[in-house]
């Protein structure tokens, strides 16, 4: 029972949560601007950005309570983000050109080490409060 709350407790599973729902309100607005009229890349970069924005407070707030410079952790946030979009790209382009598996399938499994990954670095690096 005790490994139960300690669960429960635990920032990984937070972070699980926060990044359910930041998806949700990434195609909450995609689908909201996307319906106002707006094309699919217009609504896709609307859409990621208040993703970004409501999964880096949670993180910051949630997850890891960070009392770090906030500008300074978002910076660093939204270089991750770069660098992890660019990264799964490049990935799924390299195995879907190598490997004989749906293209969705290789980017699942791609998605899933950079889940593991960006939560390591947000963890270790961005929000980790310096004593």
């Amino acid at each position: 029972m005790q490994k139960l709350a300690d669960f429960l407790k635990s920032t990984i599973l937070k972070y699980g949560i926060s990044s359910i729902l930041s998806f949700l309100v990434d195609y909450g607005v995609f689908a909201l601007v996307l319906q106002l009229g707006q094309s699919i890349l217009v609504s896709t970069y609307i859409a990621r950005a208040c993703s970004c924005v409501v999964n880096f407070a949670l993180n910051r707030n949630g997850v890891f309570r960070s009392c770090g410079h906030p500008l300074r952790q978002f910076l660093q946030y939204i270089l991750l983000v770069i660098l992890s979009s660019t990264v799964s790209g490049l990935a799924v382009t390299f195995l879907t050109a190598h490997l004989p598996l749906p293209t969705i399938v290789l980017k699942f499994c791609v998605e899933c080490v950079l889940f593991f990954a960006n939560y390591l670095i947000q963890k270790k690096l961005i929000f980790h409060d310096k004593k």
